[in-house]
């Protein structure tokens, strides 16, 4: 079977260049950030909505309060991260470790380790 992939024959792929599409699309880190904080915005306030009706329906009486509350921070948490630039925190933490090398390379091998065992356990 003879396509624009693969010679005829052979089975191996043609280095035909011209029957590769074209890429176009190309997403900046910029607009890539933007798009993932919105949805987890997005998430966390719908979670909110989701425990606020939750505790309106008084199902559990001594768990709507709870309810609430936690219904409160996913709204906060949700603000937070819609606020949250990414750039600024980038800039901040370069400057930290430029202003304290030694502090940064531990801070950087604790989480390194405590990543390791997280993993290690699955």
């Amino acid at each position: 079977m003879e396509n624009e992939y693969f010679s005829s024959g052979t089975g191996q792929m043609a280095p035909d260049e011209r029957s590769l599409p074209a890429v176009t699309h190309q997403s900046t880190p910029s607009s890539s950030s933007g798009d993932v904080k919105n949805m987890i915005a997005d998430k966390l306030r719908m979670a909110a909505d989701m425990v606020s009706k939750r505790a309106d329906k008084g199902l559990e009486p001594e768990m709507a309060d709870y309810e609430r509350q936690v219904s409160t921070w996913l709204n906060k948490s949700a603000d937070y991260v819609s606020d949250f630039e990414l750039e600024r925190a980038n800039n901040s933490a370069r400057k930290y470790v430029k202003d304290n090398p030694g502090q940064g390379l531990l801070i950087a091998g604790a989480l390194g380790l405590i990543v390791g065992a997280i993993l290690r356990r699955r």
